[in-house]
C-alpha cells in the first residue's frame, strides 16, 4: 500500500523511516496489536528460507508490538551496532485485521520497482521457535529464534 509520509534517512545513508510513525501507519482497516506471548523480545529471529540474492534478514521484536527488519549481505558476526534501529533497520508493527481478524506485520518499506517507499502489510505466524511471514503472492519466509548477546538487544523501539 503506497502511503505518503514525511521521512528522513537513518545513519546507514539509504534506509528511510517515517518522521511521525503512528501518523503515517495510520489505518482504519488495522489495529494495533500486542506482542504474542509466544514471541520472545529478548532474541533475534535469523531467517532460514533461501534466498538467491545472498542476503539474509533478521527480525527484532519489541514489547510495544514493534518491529524491526535489518538485512545483512553475510552471515558476518554480529556487533553491537547491528541491531541499532538509529543506524538500519526497516521499521513496523504488529497488527490484527479488523477485516479478517488475522495477524499481520506492516513494515515501512521499498515497495515498487521504481523505488517507491511505502506500507507493505504480509500475514504474520507464529510456530514453535518460528515466525512465518506471507506476502500477498504466496511466498513465506521463514525465521528461526537465536540468542545474542544482551547487550546487542539494548535499543528501544522509540517510533
Amino acid at each position: 500500500m503506497s502511503q505518503k509520509c514525511n521521512t528522513t534517512i537513518l545513519d546507514n545513508g539509504t534506509t528511510k523511516i517515517p518522521v511521525d510513525f503512528e501518523k503515517c501507519f495510520q489505518n482504519k482497516n488495522f489495529s494495533a496489536l500486542e506482542l504474542p506471548s509466544n514471541v520472545t523480545t529478548d532474541v533475534i529471529y535469523e531467517e532460514i528460507t533461501p534466498r538467491t540474492d545472498r542476503w539474509y534478514s533478521v527480525l527484532r521484536f519489541y514489547p510495544n508490538g514493534k518491529v524491526n527488519y535489518f538485512s545483512f549481505p553475510d552471515k558476518t558476526a554480529y556487533t553491537v551496532d547491528s541491531f541499532d534501529p538509529k543506524i538500519q533497520g526497516l521499521r513496523g508493527r504488529l497488527v490484527k485485521s479488523l477485516k479478517d481478524g488475522e495477524d499481520y506485520v506492516q513494515l515501512y518499506t521499498i515497495i515498487a520497482s521504481n523505488i517507491s517507499w511505502g506500507i507493505k502489510t504480509e500475514a504474520i505466524s507464529v510456530v514453535g521457535d518460528e515466525i512465518r511471514i506471507t506476502n500477498t503472492s504466496g511466498h513465506t519466509s521463514i525465521f528461526k529464534k537465536k540468542i545474542i548477546p544482551k547487550e546487542f538487544l539494548s535499543y528501544k523501539a522509540n517510533w
